[in-house]
């Protein structure tokens, strides 16, 4: 064999000897046992944004509240348990009528609607004392009130209502006149 053919098959027995023993590089390879789960490792040199505060543009929580009946039917003097029932959209819950939740609203003096008036009243203005609002904490002290004339008109409002008026043609609270006779509920008038 000359040198020539010497150093070919040497030089060939070398490049194709080297792939055998040479380690290939692995790092991005899992070894045996793990199994990829699509997550990236998070690199804790880098500065990481303040999670503390929620983000300025986070949607307040969505108010999911149904009215229990339909909006705005209820009259004056209906009993309700929320103020959306009320078609004047307040429904009372202070010491008149011994908490008896009941559609109303406040007044100045009147209380009929100008632009649904048969010329007959229905509803009284109730002014309540300074008395009235230091004894049961009132803080609205004038509403509107269903006037009667007996105790069936007021049934029709609620069967929480027992009577109409307190004394003949009259509303009193705590030895005051608060109206004309409207729907009470007469326990809550007892002293």
């Amino acid at each position: 064999m000359n040198l020539r053919t010497f150093v070919l098959v040497t030089l060939l027995a070398f490049l194709f000897g080297l792939p055998g023993c040479m380690k290939a590089d692995d790092s991005d390879v899992p070894g045996p046992g793990t199994t990829d789960n699509g997550s990236m490792a998070i690199d804790t040199n880098q500065p990481q944004p303040d999670t503390s505060q929620p983000p300025a543009d986070t949607p307040a929580a969505i108010d999911t509240f149904q009215c229990p009946g339909v909006p705005g039917m209820k009259p004056i003097g209906a009993q309700c348990s929320h103020s959306c029932e009320c078609g004047t959209d307040y429904c009372y819950d202070e010491g008149f009528n011994g908490g008896l939740k009941f559609c109303t609203r406040a007044c100045e003096g009147g209380c009929e609607d100008p632009n649904n008036n048969d010329g007959t009243q229905k509803y009284q203005c109730l002014i309540f004392s300074n008395v009235h609002k230091e004894t049961y904490g009132l803080t609205l002290m004038n509403i509107c009130a269903p006037r009667c004339n007996n105790l069936e008109e007021c049934k029709m409002l609620s069967s929480s209502y027992d009577a109409c008026g307190t004394t003949s043609g009259w509303t009193e609270w705590m030895g005051k006149t608060v109206g004309v006779a409207t729907c009470v509920v007469s326990s809550s008038f007892e002293e």
